[in-house]
């Protein structure tokens, strides 16, 4: 026969319960178990009161205070705790009913299933800035019924589905759904693949469904809301003022229309081609790169400084676009990171990766970019760097002629970490530099795919 379970027992189980609800590591069994027990014995819903306290306050002070030890930060939670104790204890009935009625709503609170993920940010700019303090990095997950505010920046979002949304801040949008979101204004691109066929846009004087395409969609209190059809087509609906649509137009390729509910107007306009090439300019820079992990970031501007010390990164890895139309011819040879290479005939998109803490950095950005094409050149050498750069910059960009800017690949415990996936499409990067020379930069070629 069994032994019954120790009262101490039971106790410590409440604790380790508690401790990975606090985590974020509890799974629903452990959920219905902490359950079973605070409400068999109100001494254990006091455990549950006592370390819920006591843990969450002790990961509040862990992130507040980073510079203390975490010993420090627990003795002090600690004490915290056992005074706590002391004090709840001269009340146990009416405060203890009290306590197990909240661990009872914090545990319905628990059970109820998260919003469903229905995407991720994939790329940011150098200059994203998020409204209200918050912080969004790649990577992160997006769940349906939340709103993204922009104040700055692009980012650009993988939604589940085949939905690849590009944002140009300033931007608030909507995301009810992976197939739906609502700009509420701001501008956004949208690259919907056929399973993402369906993909519907909802402002406040349209809708616009997408029929297998790539589209803009801008919402401005100046301009009501625009569209214009890069690819496809989609379906643009003007709303009514009692509820449903009152006009609907097909709009092509190359085509674009104007909606606005206040003024009671839809119709096909001409293209405003002074805003679509500002948004390009933008956001066309970022259509090889499928996703980004790390510090890494998207250079902000077109034409930009790049002699040592002037466009300084600090502890982040920036990503500059160069050409994207770069004819090679065949037999053209380049010096990389692994040796002599003779490319074939072929179109190249050019991204430099650069690296200028400026001074000696404690946190070292360790970065990786994926391209949807294959990455056919990684130029690491200096002098390959320089001899490169009239050949894939735009006007006015100006590079360093440090000697030493170029990579060092690591042979040993020294130098940069460079790698490449098996399937060429994903380059990871982990700087090391010494001063007083701190500039690291090195030049991928990626292979142009025709979007068309």
């Amino acid at each position: 026969m069994s032994e019954p379970t120790s009262p101490r027992s039971l106790s410590q189980e409440v604790r380790n319960l508690t401790e990975s609800y606090c985590h974020g590591t509890i799974g629903r069994t452990g959920i219905a178990r902490l359950e079973e027990l605070i409400f068999s014995d109100v001494s254990l819903c006091q455990e549950y009161v006592f370390y819920s306290d006591y843990f969450a306050d002790l990961i509040s002070r862990a992130r507040d205070r980073r510079g203390e030890t975490w010993l420090t930060i627990a003795s002090s939670a600690e004490r915290r705790r056992k005074a706590w104790s002391k004090q709840l204890a001269l009340s146990v009935g009416s405060v203890v009913g009290a306590a197990c009625v909240a661990a009872l709503v914090v545990l319905m609170v628990l059970i109820q299933p998260q919003p469903a993920e229905i995407g991720r940010i994939a790329v940011l700019s150098q200059d994203a800035e998020w409204a209200d303090g918050e912080t969004l990095e790649h990577g992160d997950v997006i769940r349906a019924g939340d709103i993204i505010t922009m104040n700055r920046g692009v980012a650009v979002l993988e939604l589940v589905g085949g939905v690849r949304m590009q944002l140009a801040a300033p931007i608030s949008i909507g995301m009810p759904s992976p197939s739906n979101v609502r700009l509420h204004n701001g501008t956004l691109s949208a690259d919907v693949s056929p399973e993402g066929v369906g993909f519907t846009v909802d402002t406040s004087d349209a809708q616009i469904i997408d029929l297998g395409t790539r589209f803009l969609v801008e919402r401005t209190p100046a301009t009501a809301t625009r569209v214009f059809v890069e690819k496809g087509k989609v379906e643009a609906r003007m709303r009514s003022d009692g509820g449903g649509f009152a006009k609907i137009l097909e709009l092509t390729a190359g085509q674009a229309a104007r909606f606005d509910l206040p003024g009671g107007f839809a119709a096909q306009v001409s293209i405003d081609e002074e805003w679509i090439d500002l948004f390009h300019q933008t956001t066309n820079r970022y259509t090889s790169i499928g996703a980004i992990n790390g510090p890494a970031r998207i250079a902000k501007d077109l034409v930009i400084d790049l002699a040592s010390g002037v466009t300084s990164t600090q502890e982040k890895l920036l990503i500059v676009p160069e050409r994207n139309d770069i004819r090679i011819e065949a037999g053209t040879q380049v010096l990389t990171s692994s040796g002599v290479k003779t490319l074939p005939a072929m179109t190249v998109e050019s991204y430099l990766l650069h690296y200028d803490p400026t001074s000696g950095s404690a946190i070292v950005p360790i970065s990786s970019i994926a391209f949807d094409s294959e990455i056919v050149a990684v130029i690491t050498d200096s002098e390959e760097l320089m001899r490169w750069d009239e050949r894939v910059k735009f006007p006015g960009t100006v590079y360093s002629n440090d000697p030493y800017r170029g990579c060092e690949p690591r042979i040993d415990d020294d130098g940069d970490r460079i790698s490449i996936s098996e399937d060429k499409r994903t380059i990871s990067f982990h700087p090391d530099v010494s001063p007083p020379v701190v500039l690291d930069e090195m030049r991928v070629l990626v292979r142009k795919v025709d979007r068309n």
